[in-house]
């Protein structure tokens, strides 16, 4: 049985009642430097435990793992603090936004005795659980090409996020693309479109509504990634495409809509061009996976907490918190290795801050670290 300190509660509170209800689990704590905020998650969900301060949590030594959920500009920082101390962190995306915390946060994880985790909910979605499934079997045939994008209109956010380079929060397309082709990408060229409003500039530096980039990978197959943020009418969609010879799988325009699959006849049959079955895949989730109390949140319900108040709590990107805590949790009671650890972190994160570089430079194809 495991300790948890949950940190960062706007985000963070949505994986607070699965923590609770997690049978590996044995105490739940929060921190955050809003104390209305701690008071108020902590009296809704009976969570006692209350820090306003990290560093007073980390000092007190009651806990063995951290879920941090702050804003991305403290990830790296404070997963290399938290793993000097020997625990064991999940962080959610991206791992860094330079190439430099990357080094730093692997170097931490190396000497430090816990283990660490990026929170990449795109490898843990019931779609990407649905055709890693397919692609091991061997349903799609040979990759041919990866696709993905990540559409979404800040507008209204915390102003931390006015002028954030797109392709800084590339993982959420990567993260199942490089997944599923076991593969890490060895160089990129990306543009950037449009120019940015007055208003969604920021303290980032100069950036872009959209970036497009191409990616070359160590294998033959090559992932187009999109991401934009502002400026755009387009409705959110955080998705992958996978093409293979046999079968190939498209995210869909309505981000409330399944995904189609295409499957192929034969390659070799007479006429021009193969005949195609097109379906709705079958995106289910996966509860097998789950212990059984964490089975029912891959879907937005009421949760009943320990004071006996009951309220409804969502389940967002695709129904994949429940595997992601679950996978965190096993990760530290078993003391191995994550899905998404640090190597798997950095591999997902780096491509995207080359690519910001290569749409600054106008689109110059550069190297991608190798880790």
């Amino acid at each position: 049985m495991i300790r948890v300190l949950l940190v960062g509660l706007v985000f963070g509170r949505d994986f607070l009642h699965l923590y609770q209800l997690h049978p590996d689990v044995a105490h739940v704590a929060l921190c955050d430097t809003d104390p209305v905020l701690v008071a108020e998650v902590g009296s809704l969900y009976g969570v006692p435990d209350q820090w306003a301060s990290l560093d007073d949590a980390l000092a007190s030594g009651d806990y063995d793992v951290v879920h941090l959920a702050t804003p991305v500009a403290t990830h790296a920082a404070l997963a290399v603090r938290i793993l000097a101390t020997g625990r064991s962190v999940g962080v959610a995306v991206p791992m860094a936004t330079s190439l430099e915390d990357i080094d730093r946060v692997l170097s931490a994880a190396s000497a430090g005795g816990g283990r660490y985790m990026m929170l990449e909910t795109g490898v843990f979605g019931r779609e990407y659980l649905e055709v890693s499934r397919a692609h091991a079997a061997g349903e799609l045939g040979r990759l041919i090409h990866l696709r993905g994008a990540h559409l979404q209109d800040l507008d209204g956010f915390p102003s931390y996020w006015m002028g954030f380079p797109p392709m800084h929060y590339a993982t959420h397309v990567l993260g199942p693309l490089l997944a599923l082709a076991g593969t890490q990408v060895l160089d990129v060229r990306c543009l950037g479109s449009g120019t940015l409003s007055p208003e969604h500039e920021g303290a980032h530096g100069p950036s872009f509504p959209w970036e497009s980039a191409l990616m070359r990978t160590g294998t033959d197959v090559a992932i187009e990634a999109t991401v934009s943020f502002f400026d755009t009418a387009r409705g959110y969609s955080e998705g992958f495409s996978v093409y293979g010879e046999r079968a190939s799988v498209e995210w869909p325009q309505a981000e409330d809509d399944p995904p189609v699959t295409y499957r192929a006849a034969a390659l070799g049959a007479p006429g021009r061009g193969r005949d195609l079955t097109v379906t709705r895949l079958p995106a289910l989730d996966r509860p097998d996976l789950l212990p059984e109390p964490l089975r029912p949140w891959t879907s937005t319900g009421p949760y009943t907490s320990p004071t006996g108040a009951t309220f409804e709590v969502s389940s967002t990107h695709s129904g994949s918190h429940p595997h992601l805590v679950h996978e965190l949790v096993r990760t530290v009671v078993e003391g191995r290795p994550s899905v998404v650890d640090e190597v798997a972190a950095a591999r997902m994160s780096a491509p995207g801050i080359v690519a910001h570089q290569s749409a600054l430079a106008g689109g110059t194809v550069l190297a991608v670290p190798q880790y």
